[in-house]
């Protein structure tokens, strides 16, 4: 795709909130609802530390009962299970990502006592697409 536009601005949904994940932490919770959200922000994360020569601890929380809930329409009991794991989780890291960009609407949720910062992707990855464009603009 970008052989054939030069010009377009292609970003990964997950980039940004990686890239400030490991830039912040190196003891990182991944909150997941499926394994294989879980495997990708591993991989994801692991990643980006390696870019800049930092090691990084990956801290799992899956809950496919959230997402069994989430297919069931019930996105009150989807959400309730996700919370409480992130009391838990908490506990145990400096930093937490949602794994899935389906999640995002938690953040609006978290209590502010949970003490650690919780990235989900589509906000940053908003923000850096926008600093990406602005860039052009004035180019």
């Amino acid at each position: 795709m970008r052989r054939l536009f030069p010009a377009l601005v292609v970003l990964a949904i997950d980039e940004a909130m990686v890239e400030q994940a490991v830039l912040k932490a190196s003891r990182i919770g991944v909150l997941a609802t499926v394994p294989s959200g879980l495997e990708q922000q591993s991989r994801l994360l692991h990643r980006a530390a390696r870019n800049i020569a930092k090691r990084v601890q990956v801290i799992p929380s899956v809950h496919p009962d959230a997402f069994s809930a989430l297919q069931k329409g019930d996105v009150v009991t989807h959400d309730r299970i996700l919370l409480a794991a992130l009391d838990d989780l908490a506990t145990r890291v400096e930093l937490i990502v949602l794994a899935q960009a389906s999640m995002s609407h938690l953040v609006s949720k978290i209590p502010s006592r949970l003490g650690v910062p919780v990235l989900a992707s589509p906000p940053l990855a908003a923000m850096r697409m926008r600093k990406e464009l602005d860039g052009r603009e004035g180019a």
